[in-house]
């Protein structure tokens, strides 16, 4: 590697942690889990001089670890490679430093090519224009931003260029910012920014997380605060426009921004969507004095779990709909204040969402952000219906079959709770009123299971083999990693105390569940089968085997074109309503992620949800439960394998918290295992569950 030479001044800098004192971090404040230790090259440095070469020419899969300091930056620092890594090597995001105060460049990193960037437990301060920019259309896709702080950055903490539509191929795909802390000490000022003038934005051209074009980002657990603009009129501390598809926004922390969560930018018109296919849910919004959450032209986006607390919001925005909203969902959100104040020109569907003035005191404590609650209130506790897309609240608690209003699901008594299963749910009717406060009615079915009395009556004319459990689909389901661990594995250790037993009634799982090894194309499973080919089978399957309950994934293979061929869902169709006139509970399967086929997987998915919700059949969403436990960078290459195609394998049968991020097909085998137990209480064998 060739030698940097840099000026005297900075050259082997290293210098004691001094700076502006930040704020603590609070023990509700999202944590993050220590990152596994590097498999690759590692390289260590303890100088400025020493970071500026170790980054020049970055080999694939190398790691550089900064030792704890302030390292005085002069310029922009440049990183590009494959699953390369700027890392703090003690893990303490405060104790390593870069300080871009005396930096010649308006920029702090540059996040120039390569996939599956990281860059982890540091901090970037006092930097003029972009903290951490993602180039992607210099190649830069799959970043992950974790852990580090953006303290006194004074246009953007992290920003993703617009890129034309003729480039869509650069569009940045799956990355993830996730536990950072966005900080300002005070208000942006002109002095900070130049570019910023009285005859342009008047000293507000500042934000948080602003990112377009972005396809299947997630955004989760960060902690923002003050990031306002001179006169209190700053952009979206996260803030999506330009074609935004299929983000998550969850569990972030606001407290005291001009603005919250943007979907959309109000000042750029014309006929194009900005996010679509977006889910913000289970935030804390406190105190963003010109708008909370704001969505303008959307498509197909859900609002939901939030907590917006701002009883005295200058401009009553605590939600603001504005322009278009296509198919925008709002649903079981919290608000403390005004209204949502609703301008926009499509229908929204509204959906048990509480307003009330001011409910600080029922807030643990609103002055500092925290609006977990306290305390109940009966307009608030199992106020709502349960959302397919919704499993667990701000805290990770799950959420029960009739959910609290807002992010935080309060710890009732174990006997007032519903059973919980995170990945089993139908959507439930919607209701267009934004003004109903009155609280849902309760059902007999629990609110989150609709399909409940609908396989009841279709499971009354079963008269087949009691425990068969056919298997249908393709290699993700041929193979001897998926299923087949239930016949000789006890997951009942891994269940948690919900209200239903953990196995049934004096007998194992396996002693219950038959047909576990059933592999072949004469059971309804191979490698490269399509919908058809299933469908071409299942007669006989039905014939021979009776089985009770049919597990169902179909669709890898039948997208791998690029697109949802024609008769997809009719054959998909098909398959269940064949199942369901043999009294067979069919559990249909969302596909997991493909490599380079995120938007139509979206699409195939979004079939397979709305046939369950239409059917009103049991649904184990594998593709939720991959994106909500993905680790680190994302699941190519955890859990999906490095054929980015199918489930990764391992301890098929340990479901613990840990395996579960690792082990795609031990996480297929829990959510479908997780399903057949619904299925079994709530349809097979109700008395059991009494």
């Amino acid at each position: 590697m060739r030698k940097l030479t840099l000026p005297f001044f900075f050259a082997h800098l290293m210098i004691s942690i001094v700076g502006a004192e930040l704020p603590r971090d609070e023990s509700w404040w999202p944590k993050a889990s220590p990152l596994p230790q590097p498999t690759g090259r590692v390289i260590r440095i303890s100088t400025v001089d020493e970071l500026f070469k170790a980054t020049r020419e970055l080999e694939a899969g190398t790691t550089v670890f900064l030792a704890d300091g302030v390292y005085q930056m002069p310029a922009k620092l440049d990183m590009a490679g494959d699953r390369v890594s700027l890392r703090g090597a003690s893990g303490d995001r405060r104790k390593v430093i870069l300080d871009f105060s005396t930096s010649r460049h308006g920029e702090g990193i540059g996040i120039r090519g390569g996939e599956g960037a990281l860059v982890a437990d540091l901090t970037v301060r006092n930097v003029k224009w972009n903290g951490i920019k993602i180039s992607s259309e210099l190649g830069a896709q799959r970043v992950t931003i974790h852990n580090c702080i953006l303290h006194n950055v004074w246009q953007r903490g992290v920003k993703a260029p617009h890129i034309p539509p003729h480039k869509s191929a650069l569009y940045p795909r799956a990355c993830r910012i996730q536990f950072c802390l966005f900080y300002n000490d005070r208000p942006k000022r002109f002095s900070d920014d130049e570019t910023d003038t009285p005859k342009n934005y008047n000293g507000n051209y500042i934000g948080g997380i602003d990112v377009k074009n972005t396809h299947g980002w997630t955004i989760s657990d960060n902690v923002f605060m003050k990031i306002n603009g001179r006169t209190g009129e700053g952009r979206g501390a996260i803030y999506i426009s330009e074609e935004g598809h299929d983000c998550l926004i969850e569990r972030n922390v606001f407290i005291d921004c001009d603005v919250g969560i943007a979907l959309g930018n109000p000042s750029l018109g014309g006929d194009w969507l900005h996010c679509i296919d977006c889910v913000a849910r289970n935030n804390l919004v406190t105190r963003c004095n010109e708008t909370g959450i704001l969505a303008c032209h959307t498509k197909n986006c859900l609002i939901t779990h939030n907590t917006v607390h701002d009883p005295k919001a200058p401009r009553k925005r605590l939600l603001f709909l504005q322009f278009a909203n296509k198919a925008l969902t709002v649903t079981n959100n919290l608000f403390s204040g005004p209204p949502p104040n609703v301008m926009t020109q499509d229908a929204v569907s509204f959906r048990d969402n509480v307003a009330v003035p001011d409910l600080g005191s029922l807030f643990r404590n609103p002055l500092a952000g925290d609006l977990r609650l306290a305390k109940p209130d009966p307009r608030i506790i199992d106020r709502c219906r349960r959302q397919i897309q919704v499993s667990h609240d701000f805290s990770h608690q799950p959420r029960l079959d009739q959910p609290d209003a807002g992010a935080d699901e309060f710890q009732i008594p174990r006997s007032r709770k519903a059973s919980v299963n995170a990945f089993v749910a139908t959507t439930p009717s919607q209701s267009a009123d934004p003004k109903e406060t009155k609280p849902a009615a309760k059902a007999a079915t629990p609110l989150g299971l609709a399909w409940v009395d609908s396989m009841r009556k279709a499971h009354a004319k079963f008269k087949g083999k009691a425990g068969r459990v056919a298997q249908l689909g393709d290699s993700i389901t041929y193979s001897m990693a998926f299923w087949s661990p239930l016949g000789w594995s006890d997951p009942t250790s891994f269940l948690t105390d919900d209200g239903l037993p953990k196995h049934p009634k004096n007998k194992r799982w396996r002693d219950w569940v038959v047909g576990t090894r059933d592999k072949g194309s004469k059971f309804g499973n191979y490698s490269g089968w399509r919908v058809g080919n299933a469908l071409k089978a299942i007669d006989e399957v039905i014939r021979r085997d009776q089985p009770e309950v049919a597990i169902v994934m179909l669709g890898t293979n039948d997208i791998a074109g690029g697109k949802v061929p024609q008769g997809y869902e009719a054959g998909l169709e098909q398959i269940v309503d064949k199942c369901l006139a043999a009294g067979c509970v069919p559990i249909l399967n969302t596909i997991p992620p493909r490599r380079d086929r995120e938007e139509v997987v979206h699409a195939a998915n979004a079939i397979i949800r709305k046939l369950t919700a239409r059917k009103k059949i049991p649904l184990a969403d594998f593709h939720a439960a991959i994106v909500e436990r993905r680790p680190g960078n994302s699941w190519d290459g955890t859990l999906i394998s490095k054929d980015g195609v199918h489930p990764s394998g391992g301890k098929t049968q340990d479901y613990s918290p840990e395996n579960l991020k690792t082990c795609g097909y031990a996480l297929r085998n829990w959510v479908n295992f997780l399903a057949l137990r619904q299925v079994y209480f709530r349809v097979l064998h109700p008395e059991e569950a009494r």
